[in-house]
């Protein structure tokens, strides 16, 4: 049960309150929920057990704020109008946000993290344990995540740099970028657009990527141990190492073998190219 439900601001001053700033204690290691967001809302992060929230007045103002225990809700008028929001909370405390239309960043995150949204970009960088994310139309992007990640984006692109972890990842209208990935599980889905993959592969590990309508270009590294299975049905292959085709099927399936064959990694494309690169290959030339 929630405690301490208000309207407005729990435990606000006066002064904060006419400047459009408050700030109240929380346990750092709990969870801040934020439903009904509309607008621009930026969270970041500080070593303070306490969760700050910045905004004009009357976006304050529309906040209902309940605490119970461990857990922190912030809720926006159902039917309000668009406001901007900073907030800074605990970078251990778990975060989960949702909104109509907002767009949402989060960077320096600790815990766990889980945005939806209909229309709206998301960034977030950081993150450990979950980091899910999910918009209707708009584009995501994640860096810097430890953990699972899943993405899914019906209208966007997905954009993942410097993760490690198991990666999900399926958009409908919208490519996706993996850059930068230490995964031992990698599923990558579109059905129109690019889909890029340059990270590990690792002994035992399972990838698939696909798309319906758009290329797919892996990078592949040396003395990598994995059969690759690559299906472009009416596009062309393309390869920039040394393979040996060890079995061809109908509608140009291809499977392949590079050493010991023990990771697995299906690639696939129907109205693309697939193309098999060395690391480094991606537009960050940063990349090792």
């Amino acid at each position: 049960m929630f405690l301490g439900i208000v309207t407005g601001v729990l435990l606000l001053a006066a002064p904060a309150f006419q400047s459009g700033d408050t700030t109240f204690a929380v346990d750092p290691h709990g969870r801040l929920r934020i439903d009904n967001v509309r607008g621009d809302l930026r969270v970041r992060t500080w070593t303070r057990p306490a969760i700050r929230v910045t905004a004009s007045r009357e976006d304050i103002e529309a906040l209902r704020i309940r605490e119970g225990g461990p857990l922190v809700h912030l809720e926006g008028e159902q039917h309000g109008e668009q406001g901007d929001y900073e907030i800074t909370i605990p970078a251990t405390m778990a975060l989960g946000i949702t909104g109509a239309s907002a767009d949402v960043d989060v960077a320096g995150a600790g815990g766990e993290v889980s945005v939806e949204t209909v229309h709206g970009d998301v960034n977030v960088s950081g993150g450990a344990g979950i980091v899910a994310v999910r918009t209707t139309q708009g584009d995501i992007r994640v860096e810097g995540a430890r953990g699972r990640v899943e993405a899914n984006a019906a209208s966007g692109d997905i954009d993942m740099d410097d993760i490690e972890g198991d990666i999900e990842a399926e958009t409908i209208s919208g490519g996706i970028t993996l850059q930068r990935i230490a995964s031992s599980s990698v599923q990558a889905s579109a059905v129109s657009g690019d889909v890029l993959y340059d990270g590990t592969i690792r002994d035992g590990g399972r990838y698939t990527l696909s798309t319906h309508s758009g290329d797919v270009t892996v990078g592949i590294p040396r003395n990598v141990n994995a059969s690759l299975s690559v299906a472009t049905f009416s596009g062309e292959f393309e390869t920039d190492i040394p393979v040996q085709l060890t079995d061809t099927e109908r509608g140009r399936r291809f499977t392949l073998t590079l050493g010991s064959g023990s990771a697995r990694v299906n690639v696939e494309s129907f109205s693309g190219d697939v193309r098999l690169k060395r690391p480094g290959f991606g537009p960050r030339s940063e990349n090792p």
